[in-house]
C-alpha cells in the first residue's frame, strides 16, 4: 500500500494493531544520495569505527525518502506467512523554528527516476517526521503559544481572505451547502483552529488539501460545540510526528526487524527518526541495541550459508534482487521440503519492481523466511512444516550481526564485541626502479587479481588490502619474479620509514659510542 500524509492517519491505527501482534517486521529504505564527502569512500583499510565514523560524517544532509515496512503474521495450520506491506512517502517539512534540509546526489536522483521514483508525492504528498530533539523544541513552542510567530506574513494575510470568503458564504448557504478550500498542512490545522473559534455553527473537516466547511444543524448560533475538539497545540504536534508515530511503534513493541545490508538503514533510521548519530561508535551500538534489541541481517546470514548450498545452485551474488529470484524462481524454491507459504494480504497499487522501498522490504522478509526454513530444516534433519520458534532459534546466532561491506573486519555486532579481522594482512609493494609512484595505475593494475584497496605508504611504497585469500595468493605469484616491483607481507617494524630511521639512527650512535669508548680506552694505555 502506498502511504502519504492524507491517508497516514488511517493507516497508522491498522499499524497499532498489527504490529502488537506481528512475528517479525523487515524493513528497507530509499536514500536520497549515498555520501556526500569524497574522503569517506568505504576502504578495505577501514575498521568498524572508521566505517562508522566515515559514515556518520559522509550522510550529512541525505534523508530517507521511503521507507518500506512489512509485517509478517503466521497461520501455523496453514503454514502460511501473511504479508502487510506499506511504502511510506517522506519529505522534511518546516514548522516553527525547526527547518529540516537534504540532499540529493544528481547520480542519485537518476538511479530514482530510473526505477520509477514519484518525485511529485515525495514533495506535495510526502509524511512528515521528527526526532526526539525536534519533538522537545515544538513541544516548547507550541506549549509557549510560539507558533504564530513563525508564520510568513503571507500565511497570516492568507487567513484573513479565507475568514473573508466563509463570512460571504455564511450569508447566502443553503443548511446543506459546503465551502470547499485548497490549503495544505500546518497551515490548514492553523486556519481550522481559529475559524472554529469564530464560527462554532460550523463544522470542519480535512480531504487530502481541502478544508470542507459546512453547517453544523445539531447546534443553533448561542450554543457550543456538541463535542470537545482536540487543541490545536496536540493536532500540530501529533501530524508534524508524522512517521515517528511509525518509529515509536518498533520501540515500544521490540519486535524483531529484518533489513538486507542492515547497516547503512540502521545508521540513517536512527539519525532521521531518533537523534543525530553519536560521535562515539560504542555510544551507537548501545543506544541501537536498547531501541531494537533483536535485529537481522538477511544478507549477513545468506553470506554465512555458503556450507548449505551447492555450486550449482548458487545466486551470482547476494543482492536482495537475486537471492529473492534464487528462492521464488530458481532452485531454492524446492531446497527443502514444507516451507512456508508467503503472500502479501493486499495487492499493491501499483506493479512492484525492485527499489521500491515497499516491494525490498517485502522481499527482505521473504528471503528470511526461506533462510530459516532452510537453516531450520537442516539443523533438525528432518523435513516437516516447523513453527516461528524453530524458525527463529534456527538463525538466532546470526542475531545482531551486521554485514559490512569492504572493510577489514565482515561484520560488527551490536550487542557484543566486534569479531577480529580475518582478512589476510596488508601486502607491502615496493617500487625497485626509479619510477614515479602512481597511486591510480597501481590500484587499475592489481584490480584484475580481486578486490583490492591500496594506499601510499612512503615515497616508493603502497599498502595493499585484499578480501581474501586467494587474491593474495594470485598477486604474490603474479609479481615474484617482477624486476619492477616487490612484494611482500607487510611488516609494521620492517617496513615503516619511522622505525627504520629510528632503528638506524640508534645503530648509528651505538656504533660512534662503542668506538668513542675504544678510542678512550686506547688512549689511556
Amino acid at each position: 500500500m502506498e502511504v502519504t500524509k492524507y491517508n497516514f492517519p488511517s493507516v497508522l491505527e491498522n499499524l497499532r494493531k498489527e504490529i502488537p501482534t506481528c512475528k517479525f517486521i523487515s524493513l528497507d529504505i530509499e536514500l536520497s544520495g549515498l555520501r556526500t564527502r569524497d574522503d569517506c569512500s568505504n576502504s578495505l583499510f577501514d575498521s568498524v569505527e572508521e566505517r562508522y565514523n566515515k559514515h556518520r560524517k559522509g550522510t550529512q544532509g541525505i534523508i530517507a525518502t521511503q521507507i518500506g515496512l512489512s509485517i509478517f503474521h503466521f497461520d501455523r495450520d496453514l503454514n502460511t506467512y501473511a504479508s502487510a506491506t506499506y511504502t511510506f512517502h517522506l519529505c522534511p517539512q518546516f514548522i516553527g523554528s525547526i527547518n529540516q534540509t537534504c540532499t540529493f546526489e544528481a547520480s542519485v536522483l537518476t538511479f530514482l527516476e530510473k526505477h520509477n521514483f514519484d518525485f511529485n508525492k515525495f514533495a506535495y504528498e510526502g509524511i512528515p517526521y521528527l526526532n526526539k530533539y525536534e519533538e522537545i523544541s515544538l513541544t516548547h513552542i507550541l506549549k509557549n503559544g510560539m507558533i504564530e510567530n513563525f508564520l510568513r506574513y503571507e500565511d497570516v494575510e492568507r487567513f484573513w481572505e479565507i475568514k473573508n470568503k466563509v463570512v460571504t458564504w455564511m450569508t447566502s448557504a443553503s443548511d446543506k451547502d459546503t465551502l470547499r478550500i485548497k490549503e495544505n498542512s500546518i497551515l490548514q490545522l492553523y486556519i481550522i483552529d481559529k475559524l472554529k473559534s469564530s464560527f462554532p455553527i460550523l463544522t470542519f473537516t480535512t480531504e487530502n488539501s481541502e478544508i470542507i466547511i459546512g453547517k453544523n444543524l445539531n447546534i443553533n448560533s448561542n450554543s457550543q460545540p456538541a463535542t470537545k475538539h482536540t487543541s490545536f497545540n496536540d493536532d500540530v504536534l501529533n501530524y508534524a510526528l508524522g512517521f515517528s508515530h511509525v518509529v515509536k511503534l518498533l520501540e515500544d513493541n521490540k519486535k524483531p526487524l529484518v533489513f538486507h545490508n542492515a547497516f547503512g538503514d540502521i545508521a540513517m533510521f536512527y539519525n532521521q527518526f531518533i537523534a543525530p548519530l553519536p560521535a562515539s561508535y560504542k555510544s551507537f551500538k548501545r543506544e541501537v541495541h536498547k531501541l531494537f534489541p533483536e535485529i537481522y541481517d538477511s544478507k549477513y546470514i545468506i553470506l554465512k550459508l555458503k556450507h548449505l548450498i551447492k555450486k550449482d545452485s548458487v545466486f551470482d551474488n547476494s543482492s536482495l534482487q537475486n537471492v529473492y529470484t534464487f528462492f521464488n524462481e530458481k532452485k531454492g524454491k524446492y531446497v527443502c521440503m514444507y516451507s512456508p507459504r508467503i503472500k502479501m494480504k493486499d495487492d499493491f497499487d501499483t506493479k512492484p519492481w525492485f527499489h521500491q522501498a515497499g516491494w525490498d522490504s517485502y522481499c527482505t522478509g521473504f528471503c528470511f523466511i526461506k533462510i530459516c526454513h532452510w537453516l531450520g530444516s537442516d539443523n533438525s534433519g528432518s523435513n516437516r512444516p516447523l513453527t516461528t520458534n524453530e524458525h527463529f532459534n534456527a538463525v538466532k546466532i546470526h542475531r545482531n550481526n551486521v554485514y559490512l561491506s569492504r572493510a577489514s573486519q565482515p561484520h560488527l555486532c551490536l550487542n557484543e564485541n566486534d569479531p577480529a579481522n580475518h582478512r589476510p594482512p596488508y601486502l607491502y609493494m615496493r617500487l625497485l626502479k626509479n619510477q614515479i609512484l602512481d597511486l591510480p595505475e597501481i590500484a587499475s593494475m592489481l584490480s584484475r587479481y580481486g578486490s583490492v584497496d591500496v594506499r601510499k605508504y612512503g615515497k616508493t611504497s603502497v599498502l595493499i588490502a585484499v578480501t581474501g585469500t586467494f587474491t593474495c595468493r594470485k598477486i604474490f605469484e603474479e609479481f615474484k619474479h617482477s624486476k619492477d616491483y616487490d612484494v611482500s607481507v607487510f611488516n609494521p617494524i620492517k617496513h615503516s620509514p619511522i622505525l627504520r630511521v629510528t632503528l638506524w639512527s640508534g645503530f648509528f650512535l651505538s656504533s660512534i659510542s662503542t668506538m668513542a669508548l675504544i678510542f678512550y680506552q686506547l688512549k689511556k694505555l
